[in-house]
This record gives structure tokens, C-alpha cells and sequence, in this order.
């Protein structure tokens, strides 16, 4: 009996949220969500810049400019070496391939870590309000409701933008490997490898901010 009163409780929780979602959008805790957006922008803007940096200066030290570099050292590579296919006989150096590849894999760890601090801060902000619903004696099924929709929308509002950066990233690796002699064919299987590994850990992060915000509300 308990156990259904429990799937029933889920179900209507999650019937809630559905019909709660578009309703997100204005219940920012009085944070308009194009504030929530632009401040974001300007968070990640400056850890893509520092990641860059150490890009182009890890490259530099190999002896490889960045690829599209032209006096800037942040901002993605934008080569038209990139679309042009390597030369049949050329072998991309070993050495420097696995360099290049640590490169960007740091360069990814860096912005995953980056991502995660911020949905931890997420997590953190919802549990506060909580807090503040309990002080106040006003925790209802619609203020848990309302409480999860807003912090499920500021997450998506996040994935979005890391999606963009990732997005960037990844050319930026298929450019600069198309430079050391990989075909666009094989820099874009190589990309795809990371962006496997990130959409897995994306989900793994999701459901472990979900379960974190289920075990306070």
C-alpha cells in the first residue's frame, strides 16, 4: 500500500511538472531569465578565453600556430585548411597527434569542470530556497513544483550554452588536426569520440542534479 501511495505521489509530481513547465519561464525566483542568460554568457565567456589561451600557447610551444590564428589568442580556429582533405601519402606525426590530442583533452576536462562548478551552484541555490519555503511555512506540492520547474529551466539555460562551447571546441580540434595531416574524415571521427564522452557525462550530470534536488524537496 505504501509503495502505491509512493507511485502515485511520483506520478502527480511529474503530471505537475508538466503542466507547471511553461510556467518556468517566469518563475526565476525575480531573476528574469534573459538576466540569468546574459550573466552566463559573460561566466563562460571568460573561461573559454583562459582555455584558449592555454590552447594557443601549448600549440606555439610545438611549433604549431593555432589553427585561424591571426593575433588573437582566444576564440576557436576558423581555417580554410580545415576543408581541404589531407595529402594521401602524408602520415600525421604520432607524437604530435598525442600532444595535440592532451591539448584539447585538458582544454575539455577544463570546461566540464567548469560546468560542473555551475550546476553545483544551482543545486546549492535551490536547496537555499527551500530552506527559505521551510522557514516561511510555505512548502506546498505547487511551491515544490514551481521550485523544481525553475531550476530545471536554469539548467537547461546552462546546457545550452556549454552545448555552443563544446560545439566550438570540437572544431577547433577537427581544424587543427586537418593541419598536421589527419583527412576532414578522421579529424571528425576523432571529434566525435569526445563528443560521445561528453554527452554521456552531460546525462550522468543532469540525473545527479535531479537526484540531489528529489532528496532535499
Amino acid at each position: 500500500m505504501k509503495m502505491l501511495r509512493r507511485i502515485i505521489t511520483i506520478a502527480a509530481v511529474i503530471l505537475l511538472l508538466a503542466v507547471a513547465a511553461f510556467l518556468a519561464v517566469l518563475l526565476f525566483a525575480g531573476e528574469d531569465p534573459a538576466e540569468y542568460a546574459e550573466k552566463l554568457d559573460a561566466e563562460i565567456a571568460g573561461v573559454e578565453d583562459a582555455i584558449y589561451t592555454e590552447i594557443h600557447s601549448e600549440l606555439s610551444d610545438m611549433g604549431y600556430a593555432a589553427a585561424g590564428e591571426s593575433g588573437s589568442t582566444a576564440g576557436p580556429a576558423r581555417d580554410q585548411e580545415a576543408e581541404t582533405a589531407a595529402a594521401p601519402d602524408f602520415k600525421p606525426d604520432p607524437v604530435v597527434e598525442g600532444k595535440i590530442r592532451q591539448t584539447y583533452t585538458n582544454a575539455f576536462y577544463k570546461l566540464e569542470a567548469s560546468a560542473k562548478a555551475m550546476l553545483d551552484q544551482l543545486v546549492a541555490d535551490a536547496a537555499a530556497e527551500y530552506e527559505i519555503l521551510k522557514e516561511n511555512g510555505a512548502v506546498t506540492n505547487q511551491s515544490k513544483v514551481d521550485l523544481a520547474s525553475t531550476y530545471i529551466r536554469r539548467a537547461d539555460v546552462l546546457e545550452a550554452k556549454y552545448d555552443d562551447s563544446v560545439d566550438l571546441l570540437l572544431i577547433d580540434l577537427q581544424m587543427q588536426l586537418t593541419r598536421i595531416g589527419f583527412s576532414s574524415a578522421e579529424a571528425a571521427r576523432i571529434a566525435n569520440e569526445y563528443e560521445a564522452v561528453y554527452e554521456a557525462e552531460k546525462e550522468a550530470g543532469r540525473k545527479a542534479m535531479m537526484d540531489r534536488i528529489e532528496a532535499f524537496i
